[in-house]
């Protein structure tokens, strides 16, 4: 079994080698699992095990330190960042930097991030726009 994340994390190089989600300041997806995981604590269920073509989506709300995950559109546990309704976190503080893995170097997942800089394949939410 390999692991495969999508995080946010405190930045490239301070996570000693290990998921962003993996420490106390990190919070992920892991999309092989449909669970979502913070600093290194058994999975949470929260959405479905991602397939080779799914589009992963994340809304992060700095303000609210507020994390949304979703795939193909929806997003996960009814969760809408547009309302603020359901995030799979909150409280998120300080400087946060998006990541993804392939955590053990298994099986034949690639990843494609899309940062904003060209069009989404579903449209953020109100609110809610690329990275600047």
């Amino acid at each position: 079994e390999s692991d495969h994340f999508v995080d946010i994390g405190p930045g490239p190089g301070v996570h000693g080698g290990t998921f962003f989600a993996d420490t106390a300041n990190g919070w992920g997806y892991m999309t092989d699992r449909g669970a979502k995981r913070h600093g290194n604590t058994t999975d949470v269920p929260w959405g479905p095990v991602l397939t080779g073509s799914a589009h992963m989506m994340v809304a992060y709300d700095e303000a609210t330190g507020s994390l949304w995950f979703g795939m193909n559109g929806a997003w996960f546990a009814s969760g809408d960042p547009a309302t603020g309704a359901n995030p799979a976190y909150t409280g998120i503080t300080g400087d946060v930097f998006p990541c993804e893995s392939n955590g053990t170097g298994n099986g034949s997942w690639s990843f494609r991030s899309n940062f904003g800089n060209t069009t989404f394949a579903y449209p953020p939410p109100v609110g809610f726009s690329g990275l600047q």
